[in-house]
């Protein structure tokens, strides 16, 4: 087999492996990880909106295999504005079973957060510096 066909096969075997890992079952369902979410903030309360931005990064893509996996329609609607968003959700509402509004505006803070984290759960995100401080 010639180089370029070996390199167009290698291509094509990715493509189809991206394509594949798409559509695999999420690790966890939806309400595995709110529970998670909600074990996690009730943990540490006093640091739920960083808790919060840690869970929805860290886990992005089991959200997003999940909802690509839930039988149905499917809507995702990006808008500013509250009011907006409203009237859309309360018009598609007989459509979806969710409606979630996500602030778009800048966090506070300097730009990273220092996340409190239970030392005996397993690290569902990539970090930077996994520092344990027992307290």
């Amino acid at each position: 087999m010639g180089l370029f066909n070996k390199l167009t096969l290698e291509k094509s075997l990715e493509r189809l492996s991206a394509q594949v890992n798409l559509r695999k079952p999420p690790e966890l369902n939806f309400r595995q990880l709110i529970e998670e979410l909600f074990e996690l903030v009730e943990w540490f309360p006093e640091a739920k909106d960083s808790i919060f931005r840690l869970w929805m990064w860290g886990r992005r893509e089991a959200l997003l295999s999940n909802y690509r996996n839930t039988v149905g329609v499917k809507f995702m609607i990006c808008q500013d504005d509250l009011d907006n968003f409203q009237r859309v959700s309360e018009i598609l509402h007989p459509y979806s079973d969710l409606c979630l509004q996500v602030v778009s505006s800048k966090y506070p803070g300097s730009g990273f957060d220092i996340v409190p984290y239970p030392a005996d759960k397993p690290i569902f995100f990539e970090c930077a510096f996994p520092i344990v401080i027992r307290l």
